[in-house]
């Protein structure tokens, strides 16, 4: 290397030599200055500036040696915020969409609909595995064929709350923790 060996200057000239060295390394770049000025016919005096590399090539997620925080990129935040919304948002239409099923079954055993006519099978059909679990909860009341079905309206309420709860963890992943 340049810094090891000595360089000799001519005594004619008395104006400084400057030599630029680069060394790439893969974490950073070094640039060396060397200075050499004749104060003295015998002395040389040689400076040695080191200019660390500024710009880093960051991970999506990656710990800086340096002991900072996670440094992630504002694309890949922003990508995973957005594909957790979107989920939430799909599942709030998936809630939506049973509760108005689940709301059509109370509705037509409420006004003892024709339980043959295919609408009403189907809704019955769609939301049976839904309310299987909560069926026999209360006892069921009765005037004539009308039927006040309250383990629907059960069902209602828990899958609501499994639902916001749910949402709620995910919701939990993208948001900064609160801090007081």
């Amino acid at each position: 290397m340049l810094n090891d060996q000595r360089r000799l200057s001519d005594p004619d000239r008395d104006q400084p030599t400057e030599v630029v060295v680069t060394t790439e390394q893969p974490a950073r770049r070094i640039e060396r200055v060397e200075r050499v000025q004749r104060v003295e016919p015998a002395t040389e005096q040689t400076t040695v500036e080191v200019y660390p590399e500024t710009t880093r090539v960051v991970n999506e997620l990656a710990v800086d040696p340096v002991d900072r925080p996670l440094q992630a990129r504002r694309e890949v935040v922003r990508e995973r915020r957005y594909g957790i919304g979107k989920s939430i948002d799909f599942l709030w239409y998936v809630l939506g969409l049973l509760e108005v099923l689940l709301i059509a079954r109370f509705f037509f055993k409420l006004t003892a609909a024709n339980s043959a006519a295919g609408f009403v099978t189907f809704i019955n059909g769609i939301t049976g595995p839904f309310v299987l679990p909560f069926n026999g909860i209360f006892p069921i009341p009765r005037d004539g064929n009308n039927v006040f079905d309250t383990n629907i309206l059960i069902a209602m309420i828990v899958y609501a709350a499994i639902f916001w709860g749910v949402t709620r963890l995910l919701a939990m992943t993208i948001e900064p923790p609160s801090v007081r």
